[in-house]
């Protein structure tokens, strides 16, 4: 896994700002979000804990690699997955509290 992608999870994860290159995590006491080129890729609510990932129609090495400490997302005969399952890159909840 990439610095980069490392040190934005642990911003992300913690719920403090961060920005490096192409990639940026802001906080505002509602909701930690993870930016990969000005586009929302993850996003987190501090009230519920629900953390829900996207690929925001960004299907790439880069995007998979942002999103590799949330979840498994890979490739396959032109298929986007997310761990075993078909994916779309829509918005999925990836962990939420009590499940």
């Amino acid at each position: 896994m990439r610095n980069i992608t490392e040190k934005a999870f642990e911003a992300f994860r913690n719920n403090r700002e961060f920005s490096r290159d192409n990639t940026y995590v802001t906080s505002d006491g509602e909701q930690t979000r993870m930016y990969l080129h000005f586009n929302c890729i993850a996003r987190k609510c501090l009230k519920s804990g629900i953390v829900e990932i996207t690929t925001a129609g960004w299907d790439t090495p880069t995007t998979k690699e942002r999103l590799k400490p949330f979840a498994r997302v890979s490739h396959s005969k032109r298929q986007l997955y997310l761990g075993n399952l078909q994916w779309t890159g829509e918005w999925t909840i990836i962990d939420a509290p009590g499940s």
